[in-house]
């Protein structure tokens, strides 16, 4: 069974996000639709990205907010009912196969 991680920052630090992206001129649910807590990796997932050079911006200015987390990819969502799009994920933690 896999450790179950919380990381209480994250709710500050995806602020942080939303308040980065205003200053760029991304605009919640106009440019993005949801900005997701990921726990497991201690980072952000921002989706509803309408095409995928808007989605590279985003990576940028997260980027920068985030220096220390070194680990992001951008990706598109075409299954499901809801937030399709493309996908921007950043995080501290690198990913690990299972």
């Amino acid at each position: 069974m896999k450790e179950l991680r919380f990381h209480s920052e994250l709710f500050s630090q995806r602020s942080i996000a939303i308040d980065a992206l205003g200053t760029e001129g991304f605009e919640w649910f106009a440019d993005y639709s949801t900005v997701d807590i990921d726990h497991e990796l201690c980072g952000l997932e921002i989706g509803g990205i309408r095409d995928k050079a808007t989605a590279k911006q985003i990576r940028r200015v997260l980027r920068a907010a985030f220096p220390a987390w070194r680990h992001s990819r951008v990706y598109e969502k075409d299954w499901g009912d809801r937030d399709l799009g493309w996908w921007v994920m950043i995080h501290r933690d690198p990913e690990r196969l299972y």
